[in-house]
């Protein structure tokens, strides 16, 4: 996690060095081996077991994270502590939802954040330290979202055509997806050849109709007005595995495009 060594950051879409604040480094003691930087590196979970009389292995029903990924924000005020230097800080980070926060060390790791508990300032009248937690969306970070360039299987083959999709994350991929249909009462299908063949499949659409999905929202729209498509969809959203190429044939006469942003690790 590249946050204690950092000394800028961009929150909000706005760059720490524009309220003259830089990060810092708290030493909490915790440090070990010489090393100066203690910092999570990966999700804390637990593992999820049943066990029952007379047998000595419990059954396995997976993993749980515990929580969300959170980490203390620490940085120094130049400028002295007044309310007109404060209070823009204030209501930087008065926020009430999820933003986005990257820094110098690592500018393409982002974390979607939220500040939690009471965010402390201490001061001698003159010099202010700030320190605030900030809880994240989930256990683990994003890329930059990225959009691919428009597949045109306007006149596609009736054997298919082959879409190779690199998921570079470290977790599962669900993207969001643009499919414009060409021709009328038009099925359109996503076999995913790298995970047991699963179809991610479309039918009766119309001619020029545009479908919208967010794979991971489960969330499905279309530009024909009055009309929803999830009767349409039989149900198997896409989800592209970790770290590996998959291989997509897409059959139908269409055009697809995707957005996505890579979930990651340390």
């Amino acid at each position: 996690m590249p946050v204690l060594s950092a000394l800028n950051f961009c929150f909000n879409g706005q760059n720490s060095s524009d309220y003259n604040i830089f990060n810092i480094y708290v030493d909490n003691g915790s440090s070990s081996n010489g090393l100066p930087f203690v910092e999570p590196f990966l999700p804390s979970k637990k593992v999820l077991n049943y066990r029952i009389r007379h047998r000595a292995v419990p059954y396995f029903q997976g993993i749980q994270y515990d929580q969300e990924l959170a980490f203390n924000l620490n940085f120094s005020v130049e400028g002295g502590a007044n309310a007109e230097t404060l209070r823009p800080i204030a209501r930087w980070f008065n926020v009430e939802q999820y933003t986005s926060i990257w820094f110098d060390t690592d500018p393409t790791r982002i974390f979607y954040v939220i500040p939690q508990g009471a965010p402390t300032i201490t001061h001698d009248g003159i010099n202010a330290f700030i320190s605030i937690t900030l809880s994240c969306d989930g256990p683990w970070s994003y890329s930059n979202y990225f959009l691919s360039d428009i597949y045109d299987f306007s006149n596609n083959n009736l054997s298919g055509s082959l879409i190779l999709f690199n998921n570079e994350g470290d977790y599962n991929l669900c993207p969001e997806i643009w499919i414009l249909s060409i021709g009328s009462n038009n099925t359109i299908t996503i076999t995913n050849q790298s995970d047991d063949g699963i179809q991610f499949q479309f039918t009766g659409l119309d001619d020029q109709e545009l479908i919208y999905v967010d794979n991971d929202m489960e969330y499905i729209t279309t530009s024909v007005p009055g009309i929803y498509r999830y009767d349409n969809f039989n149900g198997n959203y896409l989800n592209l595995p970790s770290f590996s190429i998959s291989n997509l044939l897409v059959t139908g006469n269409c055009k697809i495009r995707f957005r996505y942003a890579f979930k990651t690790l340390a």
